[in-house]
């Protein structure tokens, strides 16, 4: 909140400070008028005073007969809002039919919401012309602007209905308008004419006229139609200068920061020559992006190319330059400044001097006054002598020191200037197709023919043709590259014709065309194999030395992209080197052999050959060994030399310790068997055996009936003789 305080402090002492330093005594701010004639009823006939629209069509130089319409009056139905802000629910069916002859006028109350939408749902419920009755006691106008968009409501689209409204309007006082409405209330029928006759002044046979812009291209829809409108009246310019009808001037608005205010961070990045000459910032972004200062040096430098092109007497260069500068030098490209704008002025011109220009606009940076700015800020100020206004919007037009309203388009302007010129000295492009459309200006002089083309670019292919990238259009010319081009059209490359051709699908097609040739276009074909013994295998290696005539290393090679497919000379597997010398792979030492019974082996001469280490003969591979590695090749006879002794000690060894192993566990088994021995002829002694009791075919005295054996000698019972002792 406090830096929004700041800002609009700061706004209100920039425009007392420009009111104070500019304009001490007067306030010539003008609102355009037309008449409003009444032709019936009899007791209201006469002219009254009305202010004319900023948006729509406004017909200059001519008059409009209708009949008058007041919303829930004399329309077909009472609910219908007197103030029109909002579609009228019967849309075309809103107002009766005027009488033959008469175009539906519509009369609607100021308030409640903008001009703009009044005029536009009138527009849209049939109206043909609109006025606006104002709902405020006063002698003076107010004048109907086109708004910027609401950003407290997004949902208007206020720049998007200005720019589709079609009709012209007008306010008139409050007087005016209660007096017509009281008559419509009476149910009398109010005829009219809208007289817009005398809104231009037209002294003489040349209209001087002014276009107050700017080079901003970063404010939205305002900055694209005004963009637009420089582009398609440029054609109508350029006939209405070389014939003489009129003398044009480009001016630009700007202001001064006061002296308090120099420092601030606002006039630091919107003005340059310590805050004398400001504009706001393109995109209302103070810490990023392009500033209001990067503006205001662009339309000195615009001022300048006017001032150098007129005093050439082509001051229609002027035209050329902005709108090339539109085009190519934007905000969104990171392209607006000083670097593409001489660009442009060299391809504009040849012999364009841009030392001239920049002598011109000097060094922004410098505290000093400039003075063509200086004169800018003078003109902006209105004249009472002259009932020139001030000017404060953007874009403005003043025709004959009139100040132009209505929608900004070529047809309407074109329509305004005529209307500026004495009876009898209109120029021919006033009658031949003006007034039919955006297509005024057809007959202006086609910049294309110029020695430059126009600033576009240009070449001459021998044998073939001229090629030019200047488009001419119906008001102007555009920069295009020709067919078999691309690029921005101030520079064009001949086009690659073969990239989007499908039909070159295949390895060994290739297209061809001749770049930039349209006598000449792109074909397919079939590229040749050029490994050939015809073509001598394109110098490649083969191995006469071993009887192989044939091509060893000669490989095509497909097409990539659109370049032809080729050939390359590459060696063989078993051979190194680069394709058209090759040596055998075990000759270089390429393939190293560690082992003593081992040998390089090249194996069958061809293109797969393998150059690898294989055994000497009388020798074969052992197994889990590398090739190569020492030990990898043994006797074929058993016998392996120095080299296996190992492994035969290593098998005797195992051999040994088996049979030592197996001779030990018989011994073990052996005394075992002499030791069972000896204790049962001890044990017989004092007992009789198992095989004793069977031979006596009785019982042991004294014992159990259980038996003693192997395997019960830990469950002896007791009760024998001893008290259970043995």
């Amino acid at each position: 909140m406090v830096a929004m305080a700041r800002l609009a402090l700061l706004l209100a002492a920039l425009l007392a400070a420009c009111a104070a330093r500019l304009r001490p005594t007067r306030a010539t701010f003008l609102v355009e008028t037309n008449s409003l004639k009444v032709n019936f009823p009899i007791e209201l006939r006469g002219a009254y005073a009305a202010s004319i629209g900023n948006f729509g069509r406004t017909f200059y130089g001519g008059t409009l007969s209708g009949q008058l319409f007041y919303p829930g009056v004399n329309s077909l139905h009472t609910t219908d809002s007197p103030w029109g802000c909002e579609p009228f629910h019967y849309g075309q069916d809103t107002f009766p039919p005027a009488q033959r002859g008469m175009a539906r006028v519509v009369v609607v109350d100021r308030g409640d919401c903008y001009f703009v939408e009044k005029v536009y749902y009138a527009q849209q419920a049939g109206a043909e012309a609109v006025i606006v009755a104002d709902d405020v006691e006063s002698d003076t106008f107010v004048m109907m602007d086109t708004p910027q968009d609401d950003p407290r409501n997004p949902d208007k689209h206020l720049s998007e209905l200005a720019a589709n409204i079609t009709v012209p309007s007008m306010l008139v006082l409050k007087s005016t308008g209660d007096m017509l409405k009281d008559a419509l209330r009476d149910g009398k029928d109010v005829l009219m004419t809208l007289d817009w006759t005398d809104s231009v002044p037209h002294p003489d046979a040349r209209v001087e006229w002014e276009l107050w812009s700017n080079s901003n291209d970063a404010c939205g829809a305002k900055c694209d139609a005004q963009k637009t409108f420089v582009q398609n009246f440029g054609g109508i310019a350029r006939v209405l200068e070389r014939g003489g009808y009129t003398r044009f001037t480009p001016h630009y608005i700007t202001w001064f920061c006061p002296e308090e205010y120099r420092s601030s961070t606002e006039c630091l990045s919107e003005c340059i020559a310590g805050g004398r000459y400001c504009s706001p910032d393109p995109d209302d972004n103070l810490r990023e992006g392009y500033e209001g200062k990067d503006v205001v040096v662009e339309n000195l430098r615009q001022l300048c190319v006017f001032r150098q092109a007129n005093a050439t007497g082509e001051p229609w260069l002027w035209w050329s330059y902005v709108t090339q500068f539109g085009v190519v030098c934007t905000m969104a490209d990171n392209t607006y400044g000083e670097q593409c704008a001489e660009r442009v002025l060299s391809n504009l011109s040849p012999d364009w001097d841009l030392q001239a220009t920049r002598d011109c606009v000097g060094d922004p940076t410098a505290d000093r006054p400039i003075a063509v700015l200086d004169a800018e800020q003078q003109a902006q100020v209105g004249d009472d002598a002259t009932g020139r206004g001030d000017v404060t919007i953007l874009p403005t037009v003043v025709i004959n020191n009139a100040q132009y309203r209505g929608s900004l388009t070529a047809n309407n302007l074109l329509r305004a200037i005529c209307a500026g010129f004495e009876e009898h000295a209109m120029p021919d492009i006033c009658s031949t197709g003006s007034q039919g459309g955006e297509s005024a200006g057809s007959s202006a002089i086609n910049e294309c023919y110029s020695s430059n083309h126009g600033g576009c670019w240009h070449t001459e292919v021998p044998g073939v043709g001229n090629f030019s990238a200047c488009k001419d259009t119906p008001s102007s010319y555009t920069c295009e590259c020709p067919e078999h081009f691309e690029g921005d059209g101030r520079t064009c490359a001949p086009k690659d014709e073969c990239s989007n051709l499908q039909m070159c699908s295949c390895s060994r097609c290739r297209c061809e065309s001749v770049p930039g040739g349209p006598l000449n276009p792109a074909f397919c074909t079939t590229e040749p194999l050029h490994c050939t013994a015809a073509a001598g295998y394109q110098g490649c290696f083969t191995d006469h030395a071993n009887g192989v005539h044939g091509n060893m290393t000669c490989v095509d090679v497909d097409r990539v992209g659109s370049a032809p497919p080729t050939s390359r000379c590459e060696c063989p597997r078993g051979y190194e080197g680069d394709g058209v010398s090759c040596v055998d792979s075990c000759d270089s030492g390429a393939v190293e052999c560690k082992c003593k019974h081992c040998e390089c082996y090249a194996g069958p001469i061809t293109m797969e050959r393998p150059s690898k280490c294989g055994c000497k003969k009388g020798y074969l591979r052992a197994e889990g060994v590398a090739a190569g590695e020492e030990g990898s090749c043994v006797s074929a006879g058993g016998a392996s030399g120095g080299a296996d002794m190992g492994t035969l000690v290593l098998i005797v060894c195992v051999s040994v310790g088996l049979a030592g192993a197996m001779g030990f566990g018989f011994y073990k088994m052996r005394l075992r068997r002499e030791m069972d021995g000896e204790i049962r002829s001890i044990m017989s002694q004092y007992m009789p055996l198992e095989n004793q009791q069977q031979q006596n075919g009785g019982m042991m005295v004294g014992r159990t009936q259980f038996g003693l054996d192997d395997d019960d000698d830990d469950q002896l019972a007791g009760g024998g003789v001893g008290g259970g002792a043995l």
